[in-house]
């Protein structure tokens, strides 16, 4: 995963041009990846953006631009009074967290 080669990233677009784009750390290039950066900055649309960032995903799978040398998985410690919907992204810890509520 992206977020793994990257380190912590927050909010819905992480800056990755670092990565894809223009003379990046690797001279990767993938016209598609390239696209897909150069249209998230304006989407506003959290599901179109979630299908965008799935596609760069698996492009990034398929070519391995770049290997990592360790695994992390995303892990997140919170109290046992929270509850709701605590699910953590690759590329957003707080996802949803409109939806977390303090148990009483």
């Amino acid at each position: 995963m992206i977020y793994y080669l990257l380190e912590l990233m927050y909010g819905l677009s992480p800056q990755l041009s670092r990565y894809f784009g223009d003379g990046n750390l690797a001279s990767y290039s993938n016209n598609e990846a390239e696209s897909i950066l150069n249209e998230v900055y304006n989407i506003k649309d959290e599901n179109i953006l979630k299908q965008k960032y799935l596609r760069l995903q698996e492009i990034y799978q398929v070519d391995r631009p770049y290997i990592g040398l360790y695994f992390n998985k995303v892990n997140m410690i919170y109290g046992k009074n929270v509850a709701g919907t605590v699910s953590p992204t690759w590329y957003n810890l707080f996802y949803n967290i409109e939806t977390w509520y303090r148990k009483s």
